[in-house]
């Protein structure tokens, strides 16, 4: 039930995939380019700032990365907007020990806005989604507002959605660009990527990249 008013991305690809799915208005620029764009007010506000600087596959450069460094665009949007709630979204290494102190920084500059700050490490595999993908969420809620409460489980490990579960349908489909079902060309990294799906566990997690890391399907090449 909510109004899209306003979003930003900087990649072109980005943009055209959001224009053509879920809405037309977005700008796409650098962040601090588009952000005088912002509406004045909003109920909630949403991002996932760049996790590299601190992802376990990056440079670990950590808040002070140029990209991860980005979450400061989000409290300018929140000071902007001052929505009742905002939700912020980065990978399992934000919390890791080698970046010292950036979570503990970050719930710091969310709760200075004046909002009650929490975060939490959800599994996908937990809430029906058939992949090992763990990603924490930061939420600020307005203090006038009930304090968010991470929801529970729904599905413990015994009852998690196997890769099998997911997509055996899909096994005797002839190929469709209708509905995203094209097997993939790319090529095998040498270096990274390239397991073969257990067909009785969820999907490892699926990254981001297009350079070789490949979840091969657990019957078919």
């Amino acid at each position: 039930p909510f109004r899209i008013t306003w979003a930003n991305d900087l990649s072109e690809a980005a943009c055209r995939t959001y224009r053509r799915n879920l809405h037309p208005a977005i700008y796409c620029a650098n962040v601090w380019d588009a952000i005088e764009t912002m509406p004045h007010k909003a109920d909630v506000l949403v991002g996932g700032f760049p996790c590299q600087d601190v992802s376990v596959n990056g440079k670990r450069a950590g808040l002070n990365g140029r990209r991860t460094g980005l979450y400061r665009a989000m409290l300018e949007g929140i000071k902007r907007t001052r929505p009742k709630v905002f939700v912020a979204e980065n990978v399992k290494g934000l919390l890791m020990k080698d970046h010292g102190k950036s979570v503990e920084q970050v719930m710091k500059d969310f709760g200075v806005l004046g909002y009650k700050v929490s975060y939490h490490l959800y599994l996908a595999a937990d809430y029906g989604v058939p992949q090992t993908r763990e990603r924490v969420f930061i939420v600020g809620t307005n203090p006038k507002l009930k304090a968010f409460v991470p929801p529970a489980p729904e599905r413990g490990r015994t009852e998690w959605i196997t890769a099998k579960e997911a997509i055996t349908d899909l096994e005797e489909l002839d190929e469709s660009p209708h509905f995203n079902h094209v097997w993939s060309r790319a090529n095998r990294s040498p270096e990274q990527g390239n397991r073969r799906l257990a067909p009785d566990r969820p999907a490892y997690t699926i990254r981001a990249e297009c350079h070789g890391n490949i979840q091969y399907h657990y019957s078919l090449r």
